[in-house]
């Protein structure tokens, strides 16, 4: 959520928005379809709070709870001398109170988009005070890649390190040229197996130009292709929202599909499958592979890594609870094709 300013109330109409959570200080819900329409906004959630020793109560929404569907009136707030002046209205009850300060959260589309919001990217300018070192590795013979690291540090009055973050800038070299550059601008993973020897014959190099998504080039002529996902629904004032974090790839040359290995933030190990038939315009929906495990096992998937262990002739090997999982290829194909279920 985002600590929010008092306009993310005022400017917006709650009337008629149909509430799906309510906790002890926050509550959260869809838009009502007018709103939707005039805004672009489809979810709201606020979390209303108080400091340490404050003169103002916690807020307890709990008396808007009735046991069935919870329609709101109006929300309104007002700044006061002890914080912001909220009342909550639904049709059976109001809440109202004073809070020191209150989260947001404006949400433009439900679900996950696919949308690739690289090329409405800024790239971020790189003090060279955060400088930390050049690495250069040998790919194969003729094709090498140089890597600047860049780590932004933030410091509190006492010079205690409070946050940093890694950047790094790219290079990949073919024969001494410069083949293509680009910046990761959150540099946590480093891919394994990123060489892929293509079934047509071309050969591609992956990297990440960010945590999310994944990118490609053509190792003999230079064409790439940038893809960072919009991601789940999200905060408008962020670009985008969380999506899976690949890890590890292997590509199956016999089929044309790929498997990718890696996990959502803080998440178990996953598995994902799609098409790979054509590099630099691959379709970004991808299949999750541990939703079609309880098809496959007739037990209930909960929540298990699952691991990629190899292609086999016909087949996608994975590994949960020490158990390898057999899933075809032609179910692979069939769902990718049907419409894959990455969520």
């Amino acid at each position: 959520m985002q600590k929010s300013e008092i306009h993310d109330i005022q400017d917006y109409h709650y009337t008629g928005s149909k509430v799906d959570y309510i906790y002890d200080n926050g509550i959260a819900g869809w838009f009502s379809d007018e709103e939707r329409e005039r805004t672009g906004f489809v979810r709201f959630s606020f979390q209303f709070n108080v400091r340490l020793n404050s003169k103002n109560a916690k807020p307890d929404m709990s008396s808007l709870k009735t046991g069935g569907e919870v329609t709101i009136k109006d929300i309104t707030a007002a700044e006061t001398a002890d914080g912001y002046a909220v009342t909550v209205t639904t049709e059976t009850n109001t809440v109202s109170f004073v809070c020191d300060y209150f989260y947001s959260h404006l949400e433009c589309y439900d679900g996950t988009s696919y949308k690739n919001i690289f090329p409405e990217r800024e790239e971020p300018e790189l003090s060279e005070e955060w400088f930390e070192g050049e690495h250069t590795e040998q790919i194969t013979d003729g094709l090498e890649l140089v890597r600047r690291h860049y780590c932004r540090k933030w410091f509190n009055a006492e010079g205690k390190l409070t946050g940093a973050h890694s950047f790094c800038t790219y290079r990949l070299l073919k024969n001494g040229n410069e083949l293509h550059a680009w910046t990761n601008i959150d540099d946590q993973v480093t891919l394994r197996e990123p060489l892929i020897q293509h079934s047509s014959g071309r050969q591609y190099y992956a990297y990440h130009v960010d945590l999310y998504g994944i990118s490609y080039i053509d190792t003999e002529t230079g064409e790439h292709y940038d893809y960072v996902p919009e991601g789940f629904s999200h905060d408008y004032r962020t670009p985008c929202g969380e999506s899976f974090i690949i890890t590890d790839i292997h590509y199956d040359r016999d089929s044309d599909l790929i498997a990718y290995g890696g996990c959502y933030w803080a998440g178990p190990g996953e598995v994902f499958a799609g098409d790979f038939t054509n590099p630099l315009h691959y379709n970004p929906h991808l299949l999750r592979i541990p939703d079609i495990l309880e098809e496959i096992t007739g037990e209930e998937y909960e929540g298990d890594d699952v691991d990629f262990v190899r292609w086999e002739h016909d087949a996608l090997i994975v590994k949960m609870n020490k158990q390898e999982i057999a899933v075809s290829k032609s179910m692979i194909w069939e769902k990718v094709q049907n419409g894959a279920s990455d969520k």
